[in-house]
């Protein structure tokens, strides 16, 4: 939360930040990331549940909603609520803590209802996009209005879906084995000190995904039997 109130009231840079020692750095990174990423959709349902715009919240406050309405339309438990509520009541006193209670548990009932947060209805790709259609799908891809105005008109509706959905996706993180050592060798290394991994897509002889257990990969890039590197850029040239 600290690290998005940085992002929303100092302009920094997600690259930037730092986490202390002990934490999950790549929890931390990818809860920030992911809130970031979806931030205009995030505060559509946020002036929604809230009743309020968004602006009229503290920053404090703002920054712990968008946590935890990230984390629940990810599909975290409903109780997990009871964190941001408890980081709001430190961060803003009993006003905060009670926007924070009655906004969340209202949004835990939407998605279990819904499946997702509050967003506008979802236009209909055979239609013709209108203004209202295409600040509607802005929304709910978390980009601006012009730049979906301008790859619907460039790309086609479904073509600038997909570009905004490959925007929103989480990006993965890649290692590559040392020089004879097969992409095999390293998953098994990595799997057998408690990390989840799976052949990269696009060079699955190559490249091995790391999904969790990231301190399982900082020994092997020490010794030099691995090197982190995107397997997309490595495909380019491949």
């Amino acid at each position: 939360v600290a690290h998005l109130l940085r992002l929303d009231v100092d302009g920094a840079y997600i690259g930037s930040l730092t986490v202390a020692p002990g934490v999950d750095a790549r929890a931390v990174t990818d809860l920030v990331a992911g809130a970031t990423r979806r931030r205009r959709a995030l505060d559509y349902a946020l002036t929604t549940l809230a009743a309020r715009p968004v602006d009229a919240l503290a920053p404090a406050l703002r920054a712990v909603l968008r946590a935890g309405l990230h984390e629940l339309a990810g599909g975290a438990p409903a109780h997990s609520a009871n964190e941001y509520v408890t980081l709001a009541r430190s961060t803003g006193g009993a006003g905060a803590a009670g926007i924070a209670n009655a906004v969340l548990r209202r949004a835990g009932e939407v998605v279990a209802a819904t499946g997702a947060l509050p967003a506008p209805n979802a236009p209909s790709p055979s239609a013709t996009p209108n203004r209202a259609a295409l600040r509607a799908l802005a929304i709910r891809a978390s980009h601006p209005d012009w730049m979906v105005r301008r790859w619907v008109s460039r790309y086609g509706w479904e073509a600038a879906v997909a570009l905004m959905d490959a925007n929103n996706a989480a990006p993965h993180f890649c290692v590559r084995a040392a020089d004879g050592a097969s992409s095999a060798e390293l998953a098994a290394t990595l799997a057998a000190a408690g990390a989840t991994v799976r052949p990269s897509n696009l060079l699955p002889d190559e490249f091995v995904v790391v999904d969790r257990g990231m301190a399982c990969v900082r020994p092997l890039l020490t010794a030099g039997a691995a090197a982190a590197q995107d397997d997309a850029a490595a495909a380019v040239v491949a």
